[in-house]
């Protein structure tokens, strides 16, 4: 039997089932083809959107961080600006917390926004000017009290000199056959050596008296400096915090602000001039000595 025969003796209906099954068929690809294209669409935008929420929110992670240490940064900037009128404190120290802080400070333009930016950047540049001329001022100040530390050295030595010079001169005039030449030239080295320690002692008297009234003027900038800075960081907070998505009642933050900067600002005023009390009545009682 050849092939043709066997065709021959398929049913109709069996052709008929296999050729509307092959058509139906033919006639889904279009569709299924279209549908495919729809599906693979969605999946790219369901990538791309997944993708597009990794990437932000691996960058308010990032600022997150960045700004929570910008906060502190500051927090101890500010408290650097009253450390520098204590002039026990070590320059280096000093110097360390500003280039370190102000440094991290600094991060928040790699990931703020352009106004963020503009704000801290004014806070910053603003409080670099206050720092340079309060470290001027502080130079100044333990300079003075280096030369108080040499004067007092330097007129201990002469009084040790004098004194030294004085058993000589005593031991010399018990003598009755001391040499008179010999005991002019010690008896000049004990008024060269008295004029020194005198000179010293005044010298360092004068400065002694300047010194603690110069410390409390340079705290007193070191406030000023703080209260002109406060006002600038609002603008930061508030921008900082719209990044985050992180609502802020500005009106209500500025007044509580402003009423906790008044306490401040009178508390100081008040232990201020407490201190400049004191010292007016350690002045005047120097003058009746």
């Amino acid at each position: 039997m050849d092939f043709t025969s066997v065709l021959k003796q398929i049913p109709p209906t069996v052709w008929g089932t296999a050729i509307g099954s092959t058509v139906g068929a033919l006639l889904a690809l279009p569709g299924l083809a279209l549908s495919l294209r729809h599906a693979r669409k969605l999946q790219v935008r369901q990538l791309a959107h997944d993708t597009e929420e990794r990437i932000r929110e691996r960058q308010m992670s990032w600022r997150r961080e960045v700004y929570l240490e910008a906060a502190e940064s500051i927090s101890r900037l500010s408290g650097l600006l009253g450390r520098v009128a204590d002039l026990n404190v070590p320059d280096q120290e000093l110097s360390s917390v500003y280039q370190a802080d102000y440094a991290r400070v600094s991060r928040i333009q790699i990931i703020a926004a352009t106004k963020t930016v503009a704000v801290v950047n004014k806070f910053l540049g603003e409080f670099a000017c206050h720092y340079l001329q309060l470290s001027v001022a502080r130079g100044l100040l333990l300079t003075q009290r280096n030369e108080i530390q040499s004067l007092t050295a330097a007129r201990q030595y002469s009084a040790e000199a004098m004194e030294r010079s004085a058993v000589r001169l005593a031991h010399l005039d018990s003598n009755q056959n001391g040499d008179p030449i010999l005991r002019a030239a010690i008896a000049a080295e004990v008024e060269a050596h008295r004029n020194k320690a005198d000179s010293c002692e005044k010298l360092q008297s004068e400065l002694s008296d300047q010194l603690p009234k110069a410390q409390v003027e340079l705290f007193k900038a070191a406030m000023e400096a703080g209260y002109q800075l406060t006002p600038l960081l609002i603008p930061a907070l508030v921008f900082a915090r719209e990044e985050l998505g992180i609502p802020l009642d500005v009106e209500q933050y500025t007044r509580n602000s402003d009423e906790v900067m008044q306490r401040i600002k009178s508390t100081v005023n008040a232990s201020l001039e407490r201190v400049d009390q004191m010292l007016n009545n350690q002045k005047a009682a120097a003058k009746e000595e």
